[in-house]
C-alpha cells in the first residue's frame, strides 16, 4: 500500500517530531515491532518530503532531524553541525542558537494546512 499524499494523514507523526524539536534533544520511539518502526520511518520522511513540496523556501522545522530504526526503535536525532568555525570580522560567531527562516511555521492550524495542500493538487480529507 502506497503512502498518502493528505497531510491529516501523518498527524501521529507530526506530533512526535514536533515534540522532539520542541525538547532540542535526541528522542527515541518504541514502536511493537521492529516492522513497526521501520514502517513509521517510511512515514516520518514522507511526511517531511510533503511538507518539503509546499514550503515556501523548501526548508521545514525537520530538516536537521536523522532517524534511524534498531530493531523496534526509532531513534531522532539532530544532524551535527559543519565542522568549523564561523568567525565573522574575525570574531567567533556560536551557531547553535540561531534559527534560520522556514517556509512553514510550526503553528498552523489544520485548515491552514489542507488549505496549503489543496492548492498544490493534494486530496484533503473532509
Amino acid at each position: 500500500m502506497g503512502l498518502s499524499n493528505k497531510l491529516s494523514q501523518y498527524d501521529d507523526v507530526a506530533k512526535v517530531l514536533n515534540a522532539v524539536l520542541e525538547s532540542k534533544k535526541d528522542g527515541q520511539l518504541v514502536m511493537d515491532s521492529a516492522a513497526q518502526a521501520i514502517r513509521w520511518r517510511q512515514r516520518a520522511y514522507y511526511f517531511r518530503r510533503l511538507l518539503t513540496d509546499q514550503a515556501l523556501n523548501s526548508k521545514t522545522p525537520y530538516d536537521t532531524m536523522l532517524l534511524r530504526v534498531t530493531g523496534n526503535v526509532v531513534a531522532i536525532s539532530f544532524s551535527p553541525p559543519p565542522a568549523g568555525q564561523l568567525l565573522i570580522d574575525g570574531q567567533p560567531v556560536d551557531t547553535s542558537e540561531i534559527t534560520p527562516p522556514i517556509g512553514l511555521p510550526l503553528d498552523l492550524t489544520q485548515e491552514e494546512i489542507d488549505e496549503a495542500a489543496k492548492r498544490l493538487g493534494l486530496e484533503v480529507e473532509q
